[in-house]
């Protein structure tokens, strides 16, 4: 590869591509629309409420897998399969005899311009516009061995710790969850209902200047830095993960067998005693004799425990696609599903069109009208047209149109769209 030098930079050749990271960001999309289906659709503060028909029938158990399987888990694996694209391409650009830094900074100035024109025009939960701005600061590191990048992983997650630590030490009263603080909560579930399905209701233009004013004010108070830590956590474990092997299958097939087998245990046995308490209302019970409020150090090693408890799905979900993405024997579905990865941006944002479009007031204003199982099943239903659309998309064309895009902006020249005809 070192041979190889160029004079001018251009994107990823289809045959530099690793299918197994490809095939990891199609399930990320996956998880992460799993979850987001209910912000776009249901007025719901936080993960699992009682509000909807929630708590009964099928609906309660999908509701349940969903909290189980899905919440939280997802947007870790994306943030670290980010970061592992920042340094597979800063090592290849260099590799062809490029200076990787100019291009890698005109990239996140123009991911940072995109994830503002998709939270203002179409979503206001955008994760690019976050990302554009940790890929600043994440370059340095992609230079660094894999042992110095987890020690920087640590860190960060450390200071995510801390603050989290701040937070809990200094609340009043930690103890007070009482049964009548939980039925008071799902009174209030009810009136955020009624007041987002008003909120939804608006034009779109509407929408659009209160997005715009939402993520204005969020950066005069800074929050975009505290979200800025959480990824750059991530993002530099995914280097190290890239940097050991593990995202490109160079590691022992063994070890991701060992991982899946126990990860998987682990991990369901947890979030199902999680559920178990949760529904004897143990939860509650334990509160009462509670300390009110805790040490920092003690809310600091509190936190910092559960974020590692909470690797132990992430990893086994990404051993479990590796490992099928060499087992080699359902080549049809790896190859759609490495089609709609190769395309994550442009299906990112597809999934807000689609949604925004099926549940404002601007499109089919289906905002808190359905239940759980009908949102899973669009959920099926928007993952399987894209991954037939990035299909057929990429057996035509050598990019999906936002990366073309996106290439294009970057490297500040037009891109070659459609593939040659042999």
């Amino acid at each position: 590869m070192k041979d190889r030098i160029i004079t001018k930079p251009g994107p990823t050749l289809q045959n530099e591509r690793i299918l197994s990271l490809d095939i990891l960001r199609a399930f990320a999309l996956m998880g992460i629309l799993v979850v987001n289906i209910t912000i776009f659709a249901i007025p719901i503060q936080g993960g699992f409420t009682y509000a909807f028909g929630d708590s009964q029938g099928i609906n309660y158990w999908v509701t349940i897998l969903t909290e189980m399987l899905f919440q939280g888990y997802f947007f870790p694996i994306f943030s670290m399969l980010f970061g592992a694209g920042v340094c597979l391409m800063a090592q290849r650009l260099e590799d062809k005899g490029l200076k990787s830094g100019v291009i890698h900074y005109r990239r996140m100035f123009w991911l940072i311009v995109i994830g503002f024109l998709h939270s203002g025009l179409l979503w206001r939960n955008d994760i690019l516009f976050s990302y554009g701005f940790t890929g600043l600061v994440l370059y340095p590191f992609y230079k660094m061995s894999a042992k110095k990048t987890l020690v920087y992983t640590i860190i960060a997650m450390s200071l995510v710790s801390i603050q989290e630590a701040q937070i809990i030490s200094n609340r009043d009263d930690r103890g007070s969850r009482t049964l009548q603080v939980r039925e008071r909560s799902r009174q209030q579930d009810k009136q955020l209902r009624q007041q987002r399905m008003e909120q939804f209701k608006v034009p779109w233009w509407d929408l659009v200047k209160l997005r715009v004013t939402s993520r204005g004010r969020a950066l005069l108070r800074l929050s975009i830095w505290k979200i800025m830590i959480l990824n750059l956590g991530f993002m530099l474990l995914g280097m190290t993960l890239l940097k050991f092997g593990f995202f490109t299958g160079k590691a022992p097939p063994s070890l991701y067998k060992i991982i899946f087998l126990i990860g998987l245990t682990i991990g369901l046995v947890l979030p199902i005693l999680k559920l178990i308490l949760k529904e004897l209302d143990i939860y509650q019970l334990a509160s009462v004799y509670r300390p009110k409020n805790l040490t920092f150090w003690e809310s600091f090693f509190q936190s910092f425990r559960n974020r590692v408890v909470h690797f132990i799905l992430p990893f086994t979900y990404m051993s479990g696609i590796i490992l099928l993405a060499q087992w080699g024997k359902l080549k049809k579905l790896t190859a759609y599903m490495a089609a709609m990865g190769r395309m994550a941006l442009t299906n990112y944002i597809m999934m807000s069109l689609l949604c925004t479009t099926l549940f404002y007031g601007y499109g089919w204003n289906l905002y808190g009208k359905l239940d759980r199982t009908s949102l899973i099943l669009i959920v099926f239903a928007i993952l399987a047209f894209q991954m037939w659309f990035s299909y057929h998309w990429l057996s035509l064309y050598r990019f999906g149109p936002l990366e073309w895009l996106w290439r294009s902006l970057t490297y500040r020249r037009h891109q070659p769209m459609k593939l040659p005809k042999n």
